[in-house]
């Protein structure tokens, strides 16, 4: 059967990007406004839950949703404690004078208390979580007598009975404080996803993580770095695949690419002439023998286009053809080597031919002499 039609229009939801002989539904937690476009990820505070959607939708009040999230209240999403979530997409931390008592929250009203009586209740550099401890209580002035006050027990440590001095003992490694006059490890708060912290005398604030690693557990102390492919920002709990047409790879200094299109050519870069980038690629890929592609930032083999006539492509990541077809062949196009074709007898090609030449009168060609 011969085809004498260019193909049949996707439907709403679906997508190609040809030389397909199916449309291609788009992915739950993706939306696919255009069919010859590939899917877009549902950014951060939307959805998309089942496959062919053409618009992601927000997410429920009391969640953070994280890109690319299949539910409107994903269990990776839920708001956590001394946080509330209005628009289910950014997390508001309960301000000073409250503390968190619940998860899930939709508002202020819902997920903080205020602080009780005695107690005082912070929200820097995280807000309090849970009801006050031993830590925040409101501390009483005046020591009166003659013998020498005791010297507080300094931020980043705790003081149990008989400590001699303020920083004998350090909060444990990927817990902090930045408090002063806490009695055990107990009263160390712990860094939450996306932030870490090591044991030490600096420990009084818990540190984002960096760009090109990943935090995914509460109490991190050594960032992860991401694998190649793939890219994070500042306080990622996990790293995102590179987007196509674009390639994410590591190196010495920086771990992994901080961007879906990194721009500096060292750890990512758009993807140069002579190769092509699908999603998630840490370094280009050759177009096939036969095929080549002459402009940046291509996202699919597809890009890649036939070696012109007379010319010959042998898979490189070239620009351009590799070089003309050989001498007593011809090249019609799509070639990867420089003899294609045989030219026939009473025929001859020169270098570079795309059909083979009738030999003039008076002269003939019996067999191919190279």
């Amino acid at each position: 059967m011969l085809f004498s039609y260019a193909g049949v229009a996707c439907d709403p939801g679906y997508y190609s990007l040809g030389r397909e002989y199916a449309c291609i539904p788009c992915p739950a937690g993706y939306y696919c406004e255009f069919a010859d476009q590939e899917p877009v990820v549902c950014e951060a505070g939307f959805y998309s839950n089942s496959t062919a959607q053409t618009e992601c939708q927000q997410c429920d009040p009391g969640y953070a949703c994280p890109e690319g999230s299949k539910s409107a209240h994903p269990a990776d999403g839920l708001c956590p404690l001394g946080f509330y979530c209005l628009d289910g997409k950014d997390l508001t931390p309960c301000p000073a004078g409250t503390y968190g008592n619940r998860t899930g929250a939709t508002s202020e009203e819902e997920g903080c208390a205020s602080c009780p009586s005695g107690y005082y209740c912070p929200n820097n550099p995280l807000p309090t979580m849970n009801y006050p401890s031993g830590s925040l209580i409101c501390p009483k002035l005046g020591t009166g007598g003659k013998q020498k006050a005791p010297v507080a027990c300094a931020p980043g440590h705790y003081c149990p009975a008989g400590t001699q001095t303020p920083d004998q003992y350090p909060c444990a490694a990927g817990t902090y404080t930045n408090l002063t006059n806490l009695k055990g490890q107990a009263e160390c708060y712990q860094c939450t996803r996306g932030w870490h912290i090591k044991k030490g005398k600096n420990a009084t604030f818990c540190e984002e993580c960096w760009e090109g690693y990943y935090c995914p557990t509460d109490r991190t102390v050594e960032p992860s770095p991401c694998p190649k492919g793939e890219y994070s920002d500042v306080g990622a709990i996990n790293c995102t695949i590179c987007e196509a047409g674009y390639y994410c790879d590591t190196n010495a200094t920086r771990a992994s690419a901080y961007t879906s299109s990194p721009p500096d050519g060292i750890n990512g870069g758009l993807c140069p002439v002579g190769g092509y980038c699908p999603i998630g690629t840490a370094a280009p890929l050759p177009c096939d023998p036969g095929y080549y592609v002459p402009s940046q930032g291509s996202k699919s083999k597809f890009d890649c286009i036939p070696c012109e006539p007379g010319k010959y492509c042998a898979g490189s990541q070239g620009s351009a053809a590799t070089d003309d077809c050989f001498p007593g062949y011809y090249c019609e196009g799509g070639a990867s080597t420089g003899n294609q074709f045989i030219s026939p007898e009473g025929h001859y090609s020169l270098a570079g031919a795309w059909a083979p030449t009738p030999c003039p009168r008076e002269t003939y060609q019996k067999k191919w002499v190279g």
